[in-house]
């Protein structure tokens, strides 16, 4: 029995057929592989944000200082215990100030959607990224894939926008009711920060994905 060579034409009943082996059809569309690295590296990523937890940077003035806080989903809070007004790690929940004030409780509000979402839209990425350990070029599977990745695009796109319209945290610059601030902070600045920047390139890595999974299921289809 003859083999054909990959790639080549046999004439079988006076008809030209290409002969293709699968392997060889990965070997030429290595979009899957690409695709799993960069999902891979977006999950990573969100994983990353949701531990970091610093969605927005706030810069506080006194007449003779500055020391910075970040405003996470569910916290205010600093890192470093010789970074501070008070020489020590400063940490602020929302939830204990929701009922005094209405800026706490739309803190709290929003920061409980950005996790949730976050939550949902990394559980999609692991089914994603489970689904593509198997054929990712069998169609059922590529069609699981790519409704798990535009979730998790979705959700990513979706806290991108959640806080980064409210910009809730920008907000109390401008009416500061933290407990234990200084008395004499004359201004502040605010703007996004670690969290939100690593959720906008996760969403943006699972389109990434996207076009690669879509180029290796068209070149297999082509070959």
């Amino acid at each position: 029995m003859e083999t054909g060579v990959p790639g080549s034409s046999q004439v079988i009943g006076g008809v030209p057929t290409k002969v293709v082996y699968s392997q060889h059809i990965r070997q030429r569309a290595p979009g899957s592989t690409i695709a799993f690295m960069t999902l891979l590296a977006g999950l990573v990523l969100a994983i990353i944000a949701i531990v970091k937890d610093d969605l927005t940077r706030v810069t506080l003035y006194t007449p003779t200082s500055h020391f910075t806080e970040y405003c996470g989903w569910k916290q205010m809070h600093n890192y470093n215990e010789h970074d501070g007004y008070s020489g020590t790690p400063y940490y602020f929940t929302y939830s204990s100030d929701c009922k005094g004030d209405n800026r706490a409780c739309t803190l709290e509000r929003v920061g409980k959607a950005f996790y949730s979402l976050l939550i949902i839209g990394i559980v999609f990425a692991g089914f994603a990224l489970v689904a593509f350990m198997m054929d990712a070029s069998a169609p059922m599977t590529y069609v699981f894939i790519m409704a798990c990745e535009l979730f998790f695009f979705g959700c990513m796109l979706a806290d991108a926008l959640i806080w980064g319209l409210f910009k809730t945290c920008s907000h109390y610059c401008k009416h500061l009711s933290f407990p234990n601030l200084p008395s004499d902070i004359t201004r502040c600045h605010s703007n996004l920060s670690s969290t939100w920047i690593l959720v906008v390139i996760a969403g943006g890595l699972a389109l990434f994905s996207m076009f690669f999974l879509t180029l290796h299921q068209m070149c297999r289809k082509r070959y």
